[in-house]
């Protein structure tokens, strides 16, 4: 479980294919002490470390994350957004996190408004059913507000200071990002099926 606040960040050492799974060697933030088996959220994705070193941990996607996923386009010097595991004790600043992706998304506008910016995503209409005006959603594990829905699409404002915490700022038109939906909007419309 995390919380979507996004306090470090790390670069791709390394990307290979090996059989069907890919596998990742990133920059381990220096302060981080990992453990074998520990659950890093990775771009959103909710990920296990199977491999450390002094300055870096090793990932593993295997072929379905890397289908629903942006795994694939983590690539040498791509920076990613990190997230340890949500501690009983921490203070919950985002929303509740399962780097548990529905699916990706690709921004459809870009606007840059003042001292924020305004990204528009188009998404799946399974990801847009489960989106509410004001409601919560997990944009390459990073927390945000919805401002505004389309038919097919949602939007979300960057104050300053998640554009100098993140990469977000750097999405263009037609660039793709990892989604999440609130999960408890995914157990209520579960419950409606019923």
């Amino acid at each position: 479980m995390f919380t979507g606040v996004i306090k470090k960040t790390g670069k791709v050492i390394s990307s290979e294919l090996r059989g069907k799974s890919r596998i990742v060697h990133i920059e381990k933030p220096k302060a981080w002490k990992l453990t074998l088996g520990e659950s890093i959220s990775v771009h959103g994705i909710c990920t296990t470390v199977r491999a450390k070193g002094a300055t870096y941990f090793e990932v593993e996607y295997m072929p379905t994350t890397r289908k629903i996923t942006t795994a694939d386009e983590f690539t040498k010097g791509r920076v990613l957004h990190l997230e340890k595991s949500l501690r009983m004790i921490d203070a919950l600043d985002g929303h509740f996190v399962q780097g548990h992706v529905d699916a990706t998304a690709t921004v459809r506008a870009a606007e840059k408004r003042g001292t924020s910016v305004r990204l528009t995503f188009a998404v799946p209409n399974a990801v847009r059913k489960l989106l509410v005006p004001w409601g919560s959603v997990t944009v390459d594990g990073v927390s945000l507000t919805i401002q505004e829905l389309g038919r097919d699409t949602f939007t979300v404002a960057l104050i300053s200071h998640t554009l100098k915490e993140t990469t977000l700022g750097d999405l263009q038109k037609g660039s793709r990002v990892n989604t999440e939906t609130d999960m408890f909007a995914r157990y209520v419309a579960e419950i409606m099926k019923k």
